[in-house]
């Protein structure tokens, strides 16, 4: 049927429900200069209203000055409660970095200036997901 010329009233059929989609197993040890999370790295650019941006994997100790600085900003130490010396932002980030591949910190950049900072993470398997 013709969607543009369906009669009043008429409703779409309801699609049957899809069969859940399993998440697809991740090995638990990271390959060398591999992300666990599809490769973040690759993922390339998105063009917006203000600019390129994309998201760039931290990579320490070369990313943690930027880090620093940022988490003790009054604003946003509210809300990543990680201000302090650069061993606590250290320690919190290589934490994700020596991990599983459940998190990959990012730095996100907007025509290649860092912005921004973003923890990418696999939802299914953070606690949150029992919510």
């Amino acid at each position: 049927m013709n969607h543009l010329h369906r009669p009043e009233g008429l409703l779409d059929p309801v699609p049957a429900p899809a069969a859940p989609v399993q998440p697809r197993p991740r090995p638990l040890l990271r390959l060398h200069g591999a992300d666990l999370l599809d490769g973040v790295a690759r993922w390339g650019q998105m063009d917006t209203a203000v600019g390129q941006f994309r998201l760039h994997p931290v990579r320490l100790p070369r990313d943690l000055r930027i880090l620093v600085q940022w988490m003790n900003d009054p604003v946003v130490s509210a809300f990543w409660e990680l201000a302090g010396p650069a061993e606590l932002t250290d320690r919190h980030v290589r934490a994700q970095l020596d991990g599983d591949g459940r998190s990959v910190p990012c730095i996100g950049l907007l025509d290649g200036t860092p912005m921004s900072y973003w923890e990418i993470y696999r939802a299914d398997l953070d606690p949150i997901a029992r919510h």
